[in-house]
């Protein structure tokens, strides 16, 4: 399930699209909603659904606070929460931003198997340059050694054009 456009302060729909997902999911991927302002709630929800404390990472608020030294910008409670993650998570940096990504692998609840989780950060560009080296490295570890598989296309012509769709 998508959820665009931004939505808001509002924890519901974050926390009732994760639970809706939970039970089917191997992965779930969540842009947004890491950065400093009062609508970037995904980790605390995230935590929250998982049963796990937020604690301050020490080298994610260093990295952030010589991040914003270097660049003149004064230092705040609301852009030190950053550094905040849930226990166990693995924190996949970002270089250009002060929201770094989140990894949570899967792990046992009382309501069953939590998907493997990656919490990236909203931009575009971030999520380009953090997904890369901090995401692709992960999901072989999920999976394990890639498996062959096969690709079919079938062709569509319509209007004199044709179109390729894989099969569904």
């Amino acid at each position: 399930r998508q959820l665009t456009p931004a939505l808001g302060v509002s924890r519901a729909p974050i926390r009732e699209a994760l639970e809706e997902n939970f039970a089917t999911a191997e992965i779930i991927f969540i842009t947004g909603g890491l950065g400093p302002t009062t609508d970037d709630v995904t980790r605390e929800i995230v935590a929250e659904l998982l049963g796990l404390e937020l604690f301050s990472d020490v080298e994610l608020a260093s990295t952030i606070t010589r991040r914003l030294a270097r660049r003149g910008i004064r230092l705040t409670d609301r852009i030190l929460r950053q550094a905040m993650v849930p226990q166990g998570a693995e924190v996949l940096p970002n270089d250009n931003g002060t929201a770094p990504g989140l990894y949570l692998a899967a792990r046992e609840m009382s309501a069953g198997n939590s998907p493997h989780l990656f919490l990236l950060p909203g931009p575009p560009r971030y999520i380009q340059q953090t997904l890369r080296p901090s995401v692709s490295p992960i999901p072989p570890r999920i999976l394990g050694p890639p498996r062959p598989f096969a690709v079919l296309v079938y062709p569509l012509v319509a209007g004199g054009a044709a179109f390729r769709f894989p099969p569904c």
